[in-house]
């Protein structure tokens, strides 16, 4: 190979693309579909209705974790688990505990 013919490393590589500047949470995309919140939950109207009844139900009654997360269209426990405490920031039973004895 002759010196003509050999270029510099940078010409070789090719150029890469620069990962768009990230949006804040919450913010809209280009398309107008919000984008998922961090941690893999947002909840639709309905589902924080479910999780207040659940609130409810786990503070008045004495029903297993299981059976509120049923009695409120969770069919899932782990994602009901998971869900329950993103909103209330305590799991089902801490919550249970807490409102029983007047500190939610």
């Amino acid at each position: 190979m002759t010196e003509e013919n050999k270029k510099p490393l940078e010409e070789e590589a090719p150029e890469t693309e620069t990962a768009p500047e990230p949006q804040p949470e919450g913010e809209k995309t280009a398309k107008g579909k919000k984008k998922k919140e961090k941690g893999g939950i947002t909840f639709t109207r309905e589902q924080v209705e479910q999780m207040e009844l659940a609130a409810k139900q786990l503070s008045e009654t004495d029903y297993r974790v299981i059976d509120v997360a049923e009695n409120c269209g969770f069919h899932n426990h782990s994602y009901f688990t998971r869900a329950f405490r993103k909103k209330y920031h305590k799991a089902p039973l801490s919550y249970r505990k807490a409102a029983r004895s007047g500190g939610e």
